[in-house]
């Protein structure tokens, strides 16, 4: 995946409307985001995870805290997320669940969350979907990550980085299975393994069959 350009509104610290464009990298495929404490830093992966999988990039924030505490009751939080997958390009925007005016009378009302993926192709939006959970699942298969695998291997967020050499074993494995593709390595070996035990055990009943000959 490529990031093409992220915007987001009224999300986390960010009250007004605020757009990277991460084309000006060029062809760099790995880049940092740095800045001193307080900076928004998180707030960027937050918002990129947030936008495929309706989820913060850290296990300690939740969507409903993602809305920017500035942000006046009529003002909508939205993130906006392009990005480039297999000679393809998709964009999708997602809404947190909030409050807004109601249409008649006075008060609030509760606005659920909101998800849509389209492909853009020739320059035009084409809608792929508008429903949370086949936004979800489309993005899961494209990517080829859920949320857990993804926020470890492709984002890897401030104070994030410790859990990822810390994982047990097992787990550690198949992360740095699924970020180096070694799958055929690992099916090699497993087919070395039984090739090994198949000879092993043509070996042994030579050597059986050998000594009941002798014995004779």
């Amino acid at each position: 995946m490529r990031a093409i350009r992220l915007s987001m509104r009224a999300f986390g610290p960010y009250l007004e409307k605020q757009m990277i464009d991460f084309e000006m990298l060029g062809d760099e495929s790995i880049f940092l985001i740095t800045g001193p404490t307080g900076a928004g830093k998180t707030t960027i992966f937050d918002a990129i995870c947030y936008a495929l999988y309706g989820r913060a990039s850290g296990s300690d924030r939740d969507q409903d805290s993602l809305r920017s505490h500035f942000a006046a009751i009529d003002e909508p939080t939205e993130v906006e997320f392009r990005f480039a997958l297999n000679n393809h390009v998709y964009e999708i925007i997602r809404n947190p669940k909030q409050q807004k005016k109601k249409e008649r009378g006075e008060g609030f009302t509760e606005e659920p969350a909101k998800a849509i993926l389209y492909e853009i192709v020739n320059g035009e939006k084409q809608l792929l979907s508008s429903r949370i959970k086949d936004v979800n699942e489309s993005i899961e298969e494209k990517l080829g990550f859920d949320y857990e695998q993804f926020r470890k291997m492709v984002l890897i967020p401030q104070g994030e980085f410790r859990k990822l050499i810390s994982e047990n074993s097992k787990e550690r494995e198949a992360i740095l299975q699924k970020i180096f593709r070694t799958y055929f390595y690992e099916k090699m070996t497993e087919e070395l393994k039984a090739q090994a035990k198949d000879l092993e055990s043509q070996v042994k009943k030579l050597e059986a069959d050998v000594n009941y000959g002798l014995s004779k």
